[in-house]
């Protein structure tokens, strides 16, 4: 599915999105429960936008994710006080490459 069908499925208009209508901003409460993560990580409250944007086995082969990702790598290399942590999360899916 294409990013522009799911904004024809729930009727959006992308010309009004902001981050307050994401609502994907993370308070201090957000990372004590994992369901308050998972949905600051869930624009609209729906999956379809999760795996466009945040995830890599999708339509665009995880393109946005990759560019998003080192967008932040490259901002946060530059603060002096600032500090991050990448993390992955790693489901157990068994990947087979092709036998050379």
């Amino acid at each position: 599915m294409k990013l522009r069908h799911i904004f024809e499925r729930y009727e959006l208009d992308p010309e009004d999105l902001n981050v307050e209508i994401l609502d994907m901003a993370a308070g201090s409460d957000t990372f004590e429960r994992f369901d308050r993560f998972n949905k600051k990580y869930n624009p609209f409250n729906k999956t379809d936008f999760r795996d466009v944007f945040l995830k890599s086995d999708n339509h665009i082969g995880g393109q946005y994710l990759a560019e998003i990702t080192k967008e932040v790598f490259e901002k946060y290399s530059l603060s002096k006080s600032q500090f991050y942590e990448p993390r992955i999360s790693i489901y157990g899916i068994l990947i087979e490459f092709p036998s050379r």
